[in-house]
């Protein structure tokens, strides 16, 4: 028998999960952000005054004084949220980079990204690491980093996303800068003398079939999961602290005077260390790499996304 309970109010209040993760997942992405560009970090500039109501082109904002990443960043933008270009003369001597000197910049912070895993800073800072050899040596790109990044953006690159390096198409890069790629990137360090170094005889038998693993795996050519700049969540799932645990191998597969070789001749920063809380090292094999297999240069189509507002 059905009890009537009539027309009662219940206090309560019940909240669908799937329907507060659909109106809570922004809020979710944006505060996972570590750092983000603010519309309010723009520099929207002209050298005409009135500055004209909107740019219509890249290429007219860059015309105008913007610097190029603020440019790539207005367009992402929807057009009734993009800030009013705003008049600003040149200073003095000053003048804006030419379309010469803005490429070479791309290129710059380009190179540091891939050798470094992090754009350079906008600003001097202190201990920061000089120009890389090649950038000085082979490119003649010899004034301080920051000045690259200035000619390029009037904010912190380090604020936005580079996952556009991923679709620059190395192979048409001209020989000398793809060949210095193909040497090393960022992330791969630790892991370039299990490609060529000896291992000594006392080492275990995981920890040999460990380093030939990754020898094989490093045989296969650079990957993109492996960078430590947009490394891959699956290969860190997979593989653990990939630097801890080679740091680990390296002491049980080279003898000391291995491992101070590797640091005079410039292969380590410095001399690798233990690390027991991290032994994932002594269950790889071939299997454990086999599905990393995004190749860096393989064919990659130019196929900007654009900047989005983070």
């Amino acid at each position: 028998m059905a009890i009537p309970l009539g027309d009662i109010n219940f206090s309560g209040i019940l909240l669908d999960g799937q329907a507060m993760a659909v109106a809570l997942q922004q809020f979710v992405l944006q505060g996972s952000q570590r750092s983000r560009l603010e519309i309010a970090d723009l520099d929207i500039i002209s050298r005409t005054d009135p500055p004209p109501a909107a740019y219509h082109t890249v290429a007219e904002a860059i015309e105008g004084g913007t610097r190029l990443f603020d440019a790539l960043a207005y367009f992402a933008l929807p057009a009734a949220a993009r800030p009013q270009p705003e008049y600003e003369a040149l200073d003095g001597d000053d003048a804006d980079p030419t379309m010469q000197e803005i490429s070479s910049a791309v290129f710059f912070c380009y190179f540091w990204f891939l050798i470094r895993g992090s754009m350079p800073p906008h600003e001097q800072e202190e201990g920061m690491q000089g120009v890389p050899r090649f950038l000085a040596r082979v490119m003649t790109l010899t004034k301080p980093q920051e000045g690259y990044v200035q000619d390029i953006a009037s904010f912190d690159l380090r604020l936005i996303r580079h996952d556009w390096v991923r679709h620059i198409d190395l192979q048409q890069l001209d020989d000398p800068a793809k060949n210095r790629f193909a040497l090393g990137i960022a992330g791969y360090r630790l892991a370039a003398p299990f490609a060529y170094m000896a291992i000594r005889d006392t080492a275990s038998a995981e920890a040999r079939t460990s380093a030939l693993a990754v020898r094989a795996f490093l045989r296969r050519g650079l990957m993109w999961e492996v960078f430590s700049g947009l490394r891959s969540p699956r290969f860190l799932e997979v593989v653990k602290n990939f630097n801890c645990n080679l740091e680990n191998l390296m002491m049980e597969c080279f003898s000391d005077e291995d491992r101070d070789g590797l640091v005079a001749r410039g292969a380590l920063f410095a001399l690798p260390t233990e690390h027991p809380e991290f032994a994932e090292y002594k269950t790889w094999t071939d299997a454990t790499f086999a599905e990393f297999n995004d190749s860096i240069f393989g064919a990659n189509p130019l196929n900007l996304p654009g900047l989005a507002p983070q």
